[in-house]
């Protein structure tokens, strides 16, 4: 019988990994190829790789460095064979759905690292986010490729947009590692992550606000203001560096379309109907990431409290619908919205098993 058990496990597993990496390779599949980062000029892969792109798109420098580092190494040899998968995969690039040529991209095998990057952000994202959820709720390890794969899927939506630019995947990552090694409570590899973060995106800084949360009253208060001025200091300094680098590119430090949002919405939301469907969609949003809010996880409970600035933020400087500017609170709305599914999923089959009895 043991045996009989490990070969199901062993065969779960193995399907359950199959189907975590089909879904992964799905969404850099859609956020490559259906996106704008290869068609439109204004932030095009090829501005962050020649160091052109507007500001503050600039400020987000990692992965175009890790990219340069790449083909720095990369044997002469391999660069035309590179160049030419780079541009059969922007020959298959979509935007809304209606096939495009792609780009006369300058820097064609950098198509082919990005999607190399995204995938493994994607895949590091799934399984940190999953073992982070495991691992504060309670859950099972037999479900480890169901929350892992779960997790992916909360992100289908915001790729299915049609709006992304090339640091989103990695910021996904980044923020989920940062959560976990604060979950950990190990500090100086929370400093490290959050180091590298802040080079790929500045708003990095806001986990700042779950990390004065979570240890909150549960930190000697010498070791907590040094970890928040710690981070406040490597912010400054990475933000500070990059701002004059980038000094002389077009842009502003700052976008700002708060104006823009009421005139979006009040054309979206052109007669009754859509105004009732737009509000029944934001009560079935709160009741899904608040059910049972007492229950959840504390670490989740107090780290939420970083929504609301990111909310703030994107308000103020996200263009209107741009969903995509959600992703530094992503893997924290996802782990409470799954918390609640499993919260009700326990509470269907108790009400099931009561009325089998």
């Amino acid at each position: 019988m043991s045996a009989v058990r490990s070969t199901k496990n062993s065969l779960r597993n193995g399907l359950g990994l199959a189907v975590f990496l089909l879904v992964a390779l799905a969404l850099v599949a859609g956020q490559l190829l259906r996106t704008n980062m290869l068609t439109e000029g204004y932030t095009a892969l090829d501005s962050y790789i020649d160091g052109t792109a507007p500001r503050p798109f600039a400020y987000r420098a990692l992965l175009p460095e890790i990219m340069r580092g790449i083909n720095a190494v990369t044997p002469a040899s391999a660069q035309a064979a590179l160049d030419r998968l780079g541009e059969r995969i922007a020959g298959f690039g979509m935007t809304r759905w209606k096939i495009r040529t792609g780009p006369q991209n300058r820097f064609p095998r950098d198509i082919f690292w990005l999607g190399v990057l995204q995938f493994a952000s994607v895949v590091g994202y799934g399984l940190v986010s999953g073992s982070l959820y495991s691992a504060i709720c309670g859950e099972a390890n037999g479900n480890r490729w169901a929350i892992a794969t779960a997790m992916l899927l909360f992100v289908a939506p915001i790729v299915l947009r049609g709006l992304g630019h090339i640091y989103d995947m990695t910021l996904l990552f980044f923020m989920s590692c940062l959560l976990r090694a604060m979950a950990s409570e190990r500090h100086m590899l929370y400093l490290l992550i959050f180091a590298v973060s802040c080079v790929n995106k500045e708003t990095t800084i806001l986990m700042s606000v779950a990390f004065a949360a979570v240890f909150f009253q549960r930190m000697e208060t010498p070791r907590y203001v040094a970890m928040l001025a710690a981070q406040l200091v490597v912010f400054l300094a990475i933000y500070l560096i990059l701002r004059v680098i980038f000094l002389h590119n077009p842009g502003s430090g700052v976008e700002v379309h708060w104006h823009e949002e009421f005139g979006y919405y009040r054309s979206h939301l052109r007669n009754g109907f859509m105004v009732a469907i737009f509000f029944i969609a934001i009560a079935l949003f709160f009741i899904l990431l608040t059910f049972r809010w007492s229950s959840k996880a504390p670490f989740l409970r107090r780290a939420a409290v970083m929504i609301v600035p990111q909310m703030a933020l994107v308000l103020y400087g996200a263009a209107p619908g741009e969903v995509r500017n959600l992703y530094e609170i992503l893997p924290l709305i996802s782990m409470l919205m799954l918390s609640s599914a499993a919260s009700m999923w326990h509470i269907l089959r108790s009400g099931a098993v009561g009325d089998a009895t």
